[in-house]
């Protein structure tokens, strides 16, 4: 019986990683349940023995990304102010590079799917909603603590400018253009933070 049960933890974990994964690709209207589960692997008719329907395996493919990229954030930062470096710049630098521009499919969730997420209803924007906060969490927790009060504040515009500078680099197809729009925007959120340190690169977030 144990090993039933973790055998289906198991296989509901693969496809809500999988579920993240095509919805960062093809967005939320991009995916239909026969063409996720076969990319885990599974039939369609073992569906409904995980999730009772697909808003609700959006929803947690939602929140478990996000929280992904959360733990990302505060690794990298922990990561470089072991080496006397700046936890925000780290994290800037990973979120805007062409790395994570050219893959969509292994990045920020917010990026990738916020026009999918602003238009849900329910579980779905529930879930992005609390995964925002959390990324604002993230990089608050690595401001200057001089900003005082106004750390929250900043910390919620940067997120914004992070997404939606990432969204633009994306519709940009020449890679010089592209990188000197992520390299402004990187500029741009550390004169927000009012954070000037030596530059560090990261992979995407």
């Amino acid at each position: 019986m144990r090993y039933a049960k973790t055998r289906k933890a198991e296989t509901r974990s693969r496809v809500v990683e999988t579920a993240a994964r095509a919805l960062r690709r093809d967005g939320v209207d991009g995916i239909g349940l026969v063409g996720l589960m076969g990319e885990a692997g599974l039939t369609k008719g073992g569906f409904y023995a995980h999730f009772a329907s697909k808003d609700d395996l959006v929803a947690e493919a939602v929140a478990s990304s996000i929280r992904a990229s959360c733990e990302r954030m505060r690794t990298r930062s922990t990561d470089a102010e072991s080496q006397q470096l700046s936890g925000f710049q780290a994290i800037i630098d990973a979120y805007l590079n062409a790395t994570h521009a050219a893959a969509p499919e292994a990045g920020c969730t917010i990026a990738a799917l916020l026009s999918d997420l602003t238009r849900a209803n329910g579980p779905v924007r529930q879930a992005a909603a609390e995964g925002v906060a959390e990324l604002v969490s993230a990089i608050e927790d690595t401001l200057p603590a001089a900003l005082g009060a106004a750390r929250r504040s900043r910390a919620q515009a940067i997120l914004g400018m992070l997404a939606g500078s990432l969204q633009l680099a994306r519709l940009e197809s020449d890679a010089d253009a592209r990188n000197a729009m992520l390299s402004s925007a990187r500029e741009a959120a550390c004169r927000l933070a009012e954070i000037d340190t030596n530059r560090v690169e990261g992979s995407s977030t």
